[in-house]
């Protein structure tokens, strides 16, 4: 392809970054410079002789390379209701989640609630003759 070409999928695909996509290998290169960029800020934080030194080491925490697909500025849609309704369940239950209650089944209910349940379908002519 030529510069041209490239240079009209991207201004079509919308995309500002100048490389694609990276190989398994350039992912796991970039991976291990943050590792070793965490490494070294761990090391100077630990040998910091005072708290003073300390909080300035702090304030230059490493950032991770940027990789290909990944845009920080993104701006994430609203959630929508049931969403938030979903999230505050899991939070409620530490993780788990718990579905909405169903109909227990017959077998759960009481025989006065069978009798009931009976009397109400035959009175509306929803029973099946059972």
């Amino acid at each position: 392809m030529s510069p041209e070409e490239i240079k009209q999928m991207q201004a079509e695909s919308g995309s500002e970054r100048k490389h694609g996509r990276w190989s398994r290998a350039e992912m796991l290169l970039a991976l291990l410079a943050d590792r070793l960029e965490a490494s070294n800020f761990l090391q100077r934080l630990h040998d910091a002789p005072d708290k003073a030194t300390r909080r300035k080491i702090l304030k230059d925490k490493p950032k991770p390379l940027p990789r290909p697909g990944v845009d920080d500025r993104r701006e994430l849609p609203p959630l929508s209701e049931e969403g938030r309704s979903f999230l505050e369940a899991m939070r409620r239950n530490r993780g788990g989640y718990t579905p909405p209650k169903k109909a227990r089944s017959l077998a759960a209910r009481t025989p006065e609630e069978i009798k009931r349940m009976r009397a109400i379908a035959e009175a509306e002519g929803t029973t099946d003759g059972r």
